[in-house]
């Protein structure tokens, strides 16, 4: 098509002036809202702390949880110190006593290094009875900071061990919250063998730690379980409990009368919370004249994007609106359309200049492609029926042989019936291995598997048995010639002696998959099985190569099946389960007479 069929007006305002105008236009009025913003966060300078002490509240509940897990680390390390099975089975008294006071002086040791952390504690909760008959009872000992008086430690000592009674030793696995008299505890329990321990921090010094790290400016400060009970009595008495999140959030609530900015942050080391409470009050100030100044610019903002839509259709999407109806009738095969565009914008007209000159160019190569193509497909074709062709005709000449020498025996025995059934047999086993079909009904594969355990049995008398069973629904799928012989032939072959009984299972079952039918064939014996090695390559679907060279028959099955199925199909080898000979199972889609093509 020539230039002059496309129907284009020629313009002096190209798209990229007009696009730059419109750029320059929103970039005003951006700078004149980050402006009017600058103005407003001079009125909201206070409600930066906010952000502020949700950081902190973050950073102070990280150094907790990972001050938490150091100590849980202490006292995996710690399970290999020998006094630690010494407290299990003493042997006297004195032993006892002994490595108790070492495991106390470490712990006193290592306590000094947490400063969350107010008591270790290990407890032995059985009675420890020697062979004088003297007994220790079960207790527990620790190491308490000093800030923790004896009538406190008597207490922890008697939460933990009546915790530990309470469970019946089913621990939760994290830190748990504990209490006794009004005080709060976060309690870390671990099982060792027939001990606990563990460590112990005290919520209330924990709170006054983390205010005098820089959170003294929220209005409260606490501990909530997960469940929204308060741990500790720091907030006025609440109606109801209050929904603690379990991922960092911001919420309100009201706090005598008075509506409060939520902060909190979970720890990852139990099921609790570290939450702040800030007036919103002191945070939301200024916020009515600024929402004047939004409600103000919204509608400006309307006004303009109302008028720069309008422009946009016009300039840019009409004419990419052409261009994509164009481009779908295209995908959809039609060569015919062209356009005649009406763009003001000499890109657009570059464009579908392009299009209509790519248009012609694919009529012309359409057909050259397409017959090409063609061509490659016969020969392809061609190829593959070959191959498929030749491989099906590399029969074992043994097997002739062997057949020969057997009606040469039965003629000096002069038993010429069974003669006669040989040659029936043998010429049935020729005429269906030089057939020339690609795919053959499963029944007629059986027959021909039939036809050739008769020849062996009449080589091997009394030494096969085969037993086969066939879905009636699995007889008419289409398979390949020699897929079931050539397993009952490599049996025959390594496994069948004359004068011992080998017997040989053919099951053929119709499945339903997802993606259609299937006939599930399993072929096994009762000789020797595969050996390991054997196992591995024919699986990978390698060749088998030994002293005798290298053996086609299963290789060609696989290869076979690939090239008629495409990957569909499946071949699994292994030694069955009862028998212990060699065992395969062949999955081939039933994909009817497109199997021929």
């Amino acid at each position: 098509m020539k230039k002059g069929h496309l129907n284009i007006r020629r313009t002096s305002h190209p798209l990229r002036s007009r696009m730059t105008l419109l750029v320059i236009s929103v970039l005003a009025v951006l700078v004149g809202f980050l402006m009017v913003n600058n103005l407003y966060a001079i009125y909201v300078v206070r409600g930066n702390a906010y952000d502020a002490n949700a950081s902190m509240l973050e950073m102070a509940v990280k150094q907790i949880d990972g001050i938490f897990e150091v100590a849980d680390n202490y006292w995996v390390g710690f399970t290999d110190e020998l006094d630690i099975y010494t407290l299990e089975d003493p042997d006297s008294r004195l032993e006892f006593e002994v490595a108790k006071a070492r495991l106390v002086s470490a712990m006193n040791y290592t306590l000094q290094s947490y400063s969350y952390i107010d008591d270790l504690f290990i407890y032995v909760p059985k009675t420890t009875v020697f062979q004088n008959g003297e007994q220790i009872p079960p207790q527990l000992f620790d190491a308490a900071k000093y800030t923790m008086t004896a009538q406190e430690r008597t207490h922890i000592r008697r939460m933990i061990m009546d915790h530990i009674t309470a469970v019946e030793g089913k621990l939760s696995g994290d830190w748990e919250c504990m209490s006794w008299n009004g005080q709060y505890y976060l309690v870390r329990i671990i099982k060792f063998q027939n001990l606990y321990v563990g460590s112990c921090a005290s919520v209330e010094n924990l709170l006054d730690i983390i205010r005098s790290n820089g959170l003294a400016d929220l209005d409260y400060l606490t501990w909530f379980e997960n469940n929204g009970t308060e741990m500790g009595q720091v907030l006025p008495e609440l109606e109801e409990p209050l929904a603690i999140p379990v991922s960092a959030e911001r919420f309100t609530c009201t706090l005598d009368r008075q509506d409060y900015l939520v902060m909190s942050y979970p720890s990852r080391c139990g099921e609790y919370s570290l939450v702040g409470f800030a007036r919103e009050q002191e945070i939301v100030e200024g916020l009515a004249l600024f929402q004047q100044i939004i409600i103000i610019l919204t509608i400006v903002m309307i006004i303009y994007i109302f008028a720069f839509s309008r422009m946009l259709r016009v300039w840019i999407l009409k004419p990419m609106r052409h261009l994509y109806g164009a481009l779908m009738r295209l995908k959809d095969g039609d060569l015919d359309v062209r356009l005649k565009d009406e763009s003001a914008s000499p890109e657009f007209q570059l464009i579908n200049e392009t299009f209509n000159s790519m248009i012609e160019n694919i009529e012309k190569l359409k057909i050259d492609v397409y017959e090409e193509k063609a061509r490659h497909q016969k020969t392809q074709m061609r190829f593959q029926k070959a191959e498929l062709q030749y491989m099906k005709l590399q029969v074992n000449p043994h097997f002739y042989i062997n057949c020969l020498n057997v009606i040469h025996n039965l003629s000096i025995m002069k038993k010429n019936e069974l003669i006669n059934d040989m040659t029936t047999y043998l010429g049935n086993h020729l005429r269906y291995t030089m057939e020339g079909t690609t795919v053959d009904d499963l029944s007629k594969e059986i027959d021909y598997v039939r036809n050739y355990l008769k020849i062996q049995e009449l080589r091997f008398p009394g030494s096969i048995h085969r037993h086969i069973e066939i879905d009636p629904k699995a007889k008419s799928v289409k398979v390949p010639p020699l897929v079931v012989q050539t397993f009952v032939e490599n049996t025959v072959k390594y496994q069948v002696v004359a004068g011992e009984e080998t017997d040989i299972y053919i099951v053929a079952e119709y499945l339903e998959k997802t993606d259609g039918g299937y006939v599930c064939i399993e072929i096994w014996d009762s000789g020797d099985g595969y050996d390991e090695s054997i196992l591995k390559k024919l699986n990978r679907e390698e060749m088998i190569v030994d002293d005798r060279g290298e053996h086609y028959g299963i290789y060609n099955v696989i290869t076979r099946l690939h090239l008629i199925y495409g990957g569909r199909e499946s071949v699994k080898f292994s030694n069955h389960w009862e028998t212990h000979g060699a065992y395969v199972i062949i999955e081939i889609p039933d994909i009817g007479q497109e199997a021929e093509r």
